[in-house]
C-alpha cells in the first residue's frame, strides 16, 4: 500500500486496496458478517465518499496505521550493557527489542516512512532507498545516492555503457 502511494499509482492502489489488502482497515469486524464481494463494494463506496476516490490516500492512511499499530505492539526501545556485570556506565548502549522477526520488518517500514521526502530510488533496480540516518549520531546516505548497492550501480554501467562499433566486415579480409 506505501510503495504505491510513493508512486503515486492510483490504479495500483485501488488493485492493493480492494485485492491483497481487502481486509486491513478501519472495518477489520466487517470481515465474519458480509461477503468478500459486498465488502469490496462497501469499501470503494467509502473511498469514493471518505477519501474522495482516492485510493492512494485510503492506503497511505492505512499503511501509516498498520505500521504505527504494529510497531506500537511488537517492538520497544532497549538499553544494553556490552557484558554482564559492566559498571561503568558510558557502556551503556541503546537499541530496540522485538517480539520476532515480523516486528524487525515493521520497525524498518516504520524508519522508512518516517524518513517521508528524505527517499529515493536505486536507478537501476528501482528499489526504494532512505537518505535519513537509522540511528542517531551516524551519518546520513549521501543525498546524490544513485543506486542501492554496488551491484546495481555495475550492472546499470554494463547495461548502458557505449558498445565499440565494429570496424570493416569480416568477409572482405
Amino acid at each position: 500500500m506505501y510503495e504505491a502511494a510513493l508512486n503515486g499509482d492510483e490504479e495500483a492502489a485501488k488493485d492493493i486496496v480492494l485485492g491483497e489488502f481487502l481486509w486491513v482497515g478501519p472495518f477489520p469486524y466487517l470481515r465474519k458478517k458480509v461477503s468478500e464481494q459486498e465488502f469490496a463494494a462497501d469499501l470503494a463506496e467509502s473511498v469514493e465518499r471518505s477519501w474522495g476516490g482516492s485510493y492512494i490516500a485510503y492506503a497511505l492512511e492505512n499503511a501509516v496505521d498498520l505500521v504505527t499499530v504494529t510497531v506500537q505492539a511488537e517492538c520497544r526501545p532497549t538499553l544494553y550493557l556490552p557484558e554482564e556485570g559492566c559498571s561503568d556506565p558510558s557502556q551503556v548502549s541503546s537499541g530496540w527489542g522485538f517480539s520476532g522477526l515480523y516486528a524487525v520488518v515493521f520497525l524498518q517500514m516504520y524508519f522508512l516512512m518516517a524518513a517521508g521526502v528524505n527517499i529515493t530510488r536505486c536507478k537501476y533496480c528501482g528499489r526504494i532507498i532512505s537518505l535519513a540516518s537509522l540511528q542517531s549520531g551516524t551519518r546520513k546516505t549521501r543525498r546524490d545516492k544513485q543506486f542501492c548497492n554496488d551491484a546495481c550501480r555495475q550492472r546499470h554501467h554494463y547495461h548502458t555503457k557505449t558498445k565499440p562499433r565494429r570496424q570493416g566486415n569480416i568477409s572482405s579480409l
